[in-house]
C-alpha cells in the first residue's frame, strides 16, 4: 500500500511539472504553475463543471498561493502570489475538491488518467465562427463575384488575357491629349510622370462618354487598376509607373479596355478622343 501511494505522489510530481513548462519555450519553469496552467489542467482532467467554476478556480489558486508551506520541498518563492509549488497545488486541489464535494483522491484519478495524455494543444483552440461577408457570396463584390455582364470584370483582371495596345494612326493627337491630361493639376514634372487615376476618369468625363451603364466611374477604376499591370517595355513607355499610373502604352491597352465596354471601334474612340 506505501508502495502505491508513493507511486501516486511521484505521478502527481510528474503531471505537476509537465504543466509548469507548458507553454515555456524556454523551459525555464518546471517547479511553480501559473493560474494559466493550473486552469489548463483543470479543463484538461474535466475538473470544471457548474460547482468548479473558472472564478471558483481562480480563487483556489489565489488561496494557495498565499499559504505558507514551509517545506523543504517548495523549492523557492512562487513569485509572490503569480505562481505556486507543488506543496500550494496540493493545498489548491484540496480547495477544488471541496469545491466540488468529493475527496482530493477523486482528483488525482482523474490526473492520472490525464497523465498518458499530457497537455492538451487543441481542445481549447479558437473555432472560427461563422462571417456573413465571407460565407455568403451573395455579398460579393462585382469582381469577387465575377457575374456581371461586363467583359472586362469577366476576365477577371488576368495580365495574359489584357489586350495588345495598337497605335493610332500617324499624326494622330492621342498622344497630344494623354500628356496633356498627364499634365493636368501636376507641378512636379512633364508628361513622363504619367497619368493618374483621377486625371484618366477627367478625361473620359470631359469626352462626356461616362454613363450608369456600360461605362461607369467603377468600372474605369477597374480598366485603370488593369491596365496599370500592362507589360511595358517598348519606346512608348518612358518609365516603370508601378501601379499608379498609366504610361501611354498602358494607356492605349485602357483604350482598348474602354471600347470594349463601350462596345465600340477603337478607331472610332481614337477620334472621339483627338
Amino acid at each position: 500500500m506505501t508502495g502505491a501511494i508513493s507511486t501516486e505522489r511521484t505521478t502527481m510530481a510528474r503531471i505537476f511539472e509537465g504543466y509548469c513548462a507548458f507553454g515555456d519555450s524556454q523551459g525555464r519553469s518546471t517547479t511553480t504553475m501559473t493560474s494559466r496552467n493550473f486552469a489548463k489542467l483543470a479543463k484538461d482532467c474535466k475538473f470544471v463543471d457548474s460547482k468548479l467554476t473558472s472564478v471558483v478556480l481562480d480563487l483556489a489558486f489565489t488561496k494557495a498561493s498565499r499559504a505558507s508551506t514551509g517545506s523543504s520541498i517548495s523549492f523557492l518563492d512562487s513569485s509572490s502570489g503569480k505562481r505556486i509549488s507543488y506543496p500550494q497545488f496540493q493545498l489548491a486541489l484540496q480547495f477544488c475538491a471541496e469545491a466540488k464535494s468529493t475527496t482530493v483522491q477523486v482528483l488525482h484519478k482523474l490526473m492520472i488518467e490525464q497523465a498518458e495524455r499530457g497537455p492538451s494543444y487543441h481542445e481549447s483552440a479558437t473555432v472560427a465562427t461563422p462571417q456573413r461577408f465571407h460565407d455568403d457570396k451573395s455579398t460579393y463584390t462585382v469582381l469577387l463575384r465575377g457575374d456581371s455582364k461586363s467583359k472586362l470584370i469577366e476576365k477577371q483582371g488576368s495580365v495574359k488575357q489584357l489586350p495588345t495596345a495598337r497605335m493610332p494612326q500617324r499624326n494622330s493627337p492621342v498622344f497630344a491629349v494623354f500628356e496633356q491630361y498627364a499634365m493636368f493639376g501636376e507641378t512636379s514634372g512633364p508628361a513622363q510622370i504619367g497619368l493618374t487615376s483621377r486625371n484618366f476618369i477627367k478625361l473620359w468625363r470631359d469626352l462626356a462618354m461616362i454613363d450608369n451603364n456600360k461605362l461607369s466611374t467603377t468600372i474605369l477604376d477597374l480598366v485603370f487598376t488593369k491596365a496599370a499591370r500592362a507589360p511595358v517595355g517598348n519606346a512608348y513607355s518612358s518609365l516603370e509607373t508601378g501601379g499608379k499610373r498609366l504610361n501611354y502604352t498602358q494607356f492605349l491597352v485602357a483604350c482598348e479596355l474602354v471600347a470594349e465596354a463601350r462596345g465600340s471601334q477603337l478607331e472610332n474612340l481614337y477620334v472621339k478622343i483627338g
